[in-house]
């Protein structure tokens, strides 16, 4: 992450590195971040912000009839709300 070498305890990077599920201890205790660690937190990111539409990922209420009719164009809204929810609060 940028920043990282420059300022190591920087809150934006220390909490960057979490929300990509990674452990920013372990990291700046090595001093370098491994390739797997790169793919673990961009796979992260991916499936943060790329929304799935399976039903567990959607509420009960929308695997109904009239809930599909709803939703048939409208779960990106929904997931990137959720999304948005997520990272404010």
């Amino acid at each position: 992450m940028p920043g990282a070498n420059k300022d190591p305890f920087n809150k934006k990077t220390l909490r960057g590195l979490r929300e990509m599920g990674l452990s920013p201890e372990t990291i700046l205790k090595r001093g370098n971040i491994t390739f797997d660690e790169v793919v673990k937190g961009t796979q992260n990111l991916v499936n943060k912000t790329q929304f799935r539409s399976d039903v567990l990922d959607l509420p009960i209420w929308a695997s109904s009839p009239e809930g599909k009719l709803v939703f048939q164009f409208k779960t990106f809204a929904f997931n990137q709300s959720k999304l948005i929810k997520d990272a404010v609060l």
